[in-house]
């Protein structure tokens, strides 16, 4: 067994790191219902930081394709430059 080292508060070293817990977290937020159907973005970090629209439905699937959560094309309106 190695021998124990004594270090100050927070100066040790350790093989876990922040980017190593975070990598596989995955962040949901904006819940909405409509009927039996659930709907939320989920915050992918593994996937480049990406936010992803997930849809459960009643019978218990999920799908984060855009055109099977209930719109073939996304739903934003940018506003345009005034003359």
């Amino acid at each position: 067994m190695p021998e124990a080292q004594i270090a100050a508060y927070g100066s040790w070293s350790s093989p876990i790191t922040s980017d190593m817990i975070v990598a596989s977290s995955i962040g949901l937020g904006e819940i909405l219902l409509d009927g039996a159907d659930v709907y939320w973005l989920e915050s992918r970090p593994q996937e480049g930081g990406r936010s992803v629209l997930v849809r459960r439905a009643a019978d218990g699937t999920t799908t984060d394709d855009p055109a099977d959560a209930g719109r073939r094309q996304p739903d934003v309106q940018c506003p345009q430059p005034g003359p």
